[in-house]
């Protein structure tokens, strides 16, 4: 990345956060969208900050700092790695369902067995029924982990007028809906609604 100010700044904050980088690195997003988006990619000595080229022109260094440390409190508190697990466990209970049903199928409509491909359908519907379940649970998870990380960031640059500032462009420059209807947040986001980040911010005491 050519821009100094901000390769210094984004390294001092990894360096604040125990986080070892390789370097700050910019990649093309303009030509497919106006979204803006960074990132820690990457694992022990290859690991680096990327950053969308949406986001460090229209950005502020501030409020890139504070998106960064966003996502420097996701690997601080290891959230790929817990998502991996909450996923897996998810996928193996859905999986564990479908195969009680196929078998209850199999004894209530006089199947061949398992492997019979009439059973295809009842896995298909356990599996989508399973899934829609928890989804919201998932998503429930997620805007924890997501809110975790929003405290760590306003902790660790303490500059809760660049977050409130950084999520308001966000929310204009990626179309999400600022507050959208409970019902809709809890069963469809995982992200807590712009609304609800920037009053977090607000109540942030520096």
């Amino acid at each position: 990345l050519d821009n100094e100010a901000l390769v210094t700044r984004l390294t001092d904050l990894a360096e604040r956060t125990g986080t070892q980088v390789q370097g700050v690195y910019a990649f093309d997003m303009s030509s497919k969208t106006v979204a803006a988006n960074a990132a820690v990619m990457g694992l022990g000595r290859t690991r680096r900050i990327v950053l969308g080229d949406t986001l460090v022109e229209k950005f502020t260094i501030d409020e890139i700092e504070t998106v960064m440390a966003h996502e420097l409190g996701h690997h601080v508190h290891h959230d790929l790695t817990l998502g991996i697990i909450v996923q897996s466990v998810l996928t193996l209970a859905g999986l564990w369902l479908a195969d009680v049903i196929i078998r209850w199928g199999v004894a209530a409509f006089g199947y061949y067995g398992l492997t019979d491909p009439a059973t295809l359908p009842l896995f298909i519907v356990a599996f989508t029924i399973f899934g829609l379940v928890t989804m919201p649970l998932g998503n429930l998870w997620s805007r924890w982990r997501e809110v975790k990380a929003d405290a760590y960031a306003l902790e660790t640059t303490r500059n809760p007028a660049a977050f409130i500032s950084a999520m308001t462009r966000l929310a204009n420059q990626n179309l999400a809906e600022a507050e959208p209807p409970a019902w809709v947040e809890f069963l469809l986001h995982s992200h807590p609604s712009i609304s609800k980040r920037v009053a977090m911010a607000e109540s942030f005491r520096v």
